[in-house]
């Protein structure tokens, strides 16, 4: 008996040493990494994260155009209807700033009525071009005006029509932009009548200058650029008067502009730049 049990004992223990034999061969020939465990994803490349670029407009405002439109051009009708023309002034496009002085815009804002009265957007149609049509509706007359709106460094302006050109130049829908040939038709006008006055407008300039006239119903307006110019028409005795004369950059340039009503001289501005006369 106990002859079997050594043999036995034997028989397990030489297992044991060739199991420890072959786990050593086996060690020597297969490569370390078969035997670490792997982890989730290992030998597989990490995907690579798409890299997100938000491109913000010019203004650093987003949202859908047609609603920034829509705030742009609340802001401005609301600052017209409280008389703050300075801010629609600035509001507008750099072309129609070239056609006005911000003394011109307040006047003749200020002659229509602008701010008596409120504004409501009606629609916004995109007509190409970043160019926007924005109907509103004038509550004191209940008319319906399209104006247009563009986006000029990231903010949405106001682009003038003709129309609204033709409504500063008076009911006549005369242009805002007289020639000189208009000019001399307005020298030809009738004498002074009952509750009308005939006045004499000289302009002189070392330079050419943009010059800028109109009184309060705009049954005179002349716009155009001249280096000395007289003018001659009549108003109505009570209405005001509005002349200006610039340089294109409001420097240099020795400007005169007097006033005469009736051959008497009632007002005159001399300036470098821009002269300004208004009563």
């Amino acid at each position: 008996m106990k002859a079997v049990i050594k043999w036995l004992v034997i028989g397990v223990l030489g297992l044991l040493a060739l199991g420890v034999v072959l786990i050593v061969g086996l060690a020597a020939v297969v490569p370390p990494e078969v035997w670490e465990t792997p982890t989730p994803n290992q030998g597989q490349a990490e995907p690579q994260k798409a890299t997100e670029v938000a491109q913000e407009p010019a203004s650093g405002k987003t949202g859908n155009p047609a609603d920034l439109v829509v705030a742009d051009a609340e802001a401005y009708y609301n600052a017209a209807s409280s008389g703050n023309f300075e801010y629609t002034y600035e509001n507008l496009t750099e072309a129609d700033q070239q056609n006005f002085t911000l003394a011109e815009w307040v006047d003749i804002n200020t002659a229509i009525g602008s701010d008596t009265t409120a504004y409501e957007i009606l629609n916004v149609q995109e007509m190409g071009d970043g160019t926007y049509d924005v109907t509103i509706l004038i509550s004191a007359t209940g008319e319906e005006r399209t104006t247009q709106f563009v986006n000029e460094g990231g903010t949405y302006v106001h682009k003038l029509t003709q129309p609204e050109y033709d409504i500063f130049a008076g009911a006549s829908g005369s242009s805002a932009s007289a020639s000189a040939s208009a000019s001399a038709s307005a020298s030809a006008a009738p004498a002074a009548g009952s509750g009308t006055v005939q006045v004499e407008v000289v302009v002189e300039a070392s330079e050419p200058v943009d010059v800028s006239i109109f009184d309060d119903t705009f049954s005179t307006s002349i716009n155009e650029q001249v280096t000395s110019e007289t003018y001659t028409f009549t108003k109505e005795a009570e209405s005001g008067l509005s002349v200006s004369a610039n340089t294109p950059d409001l420097t240099g340039g020795d400007i005169s502009i007097k006033v005469y009503e009736d051959g008497e001289l009632v007002s005159q501005d001399e300036a470098s730049g821009m002269a300004l006369v208004q009563y």
